[in-house]
């Protein structure tokens, strides 16, 4: 992974989607009507990440901000993978004032305004069948 890009949002985000097979991993801020709490929102805005190796997060994500992991956190995920894994390959999405760390090889913040159906996480099988 790449440096880290600077992100944040005050959006609600959800854990909405994981491909075990290939370690997607995509977590949304879905497009929504307005509320009276709630501003309407047009996008939806994806953090798609993959060669995900560790995850550790709540389903709802209440505003989020990406940033870099401490020397504590990579020592602690080092421990529980025993395995080591380069810096670069850790992100930690910060929400609430807490940190949840993310291990991958990549990802990307997009803005769409696909249906909620839809992913940037696209699934072939030979085994999968057309019904």
């Amino acid at each position: 992974m790449s440096a880290i890009s600077p992100f944040s949002s005050s959006r609600d985000f959800q854990v909405w989607e994981y491909q075990v097979s290939h370690g997607h991993l995509l977590i949304r801020s879905p497009k929504s009507p307005g509320t009276l709490d709630e501003p309407k929102q047009t996008t939806n805005v994806d953090l798609h990440f993959w060669g995900v190796d560790y995850f550790e997060l709540p389903r709802m994500l209440r505003g989020i901000e990406i940033a870099a992991p401490t020397r504590e956190e990579l020592e602690r995920i080092e421990g529980l993978l025993k395995v080591p894994f380069l810096k670069k390959q850790a992100v930690v999405l910060c929400s609430s004032d807490r940190r949840f760390v993310i291990v991958a090889i990549g990802y990307t913040v997009k803005e769409n305004q696909w249906d909620i159906f839809q992913s940037p996480i696209e699934f072939r099988s030979q085994f999968r069948r057309e019904l």
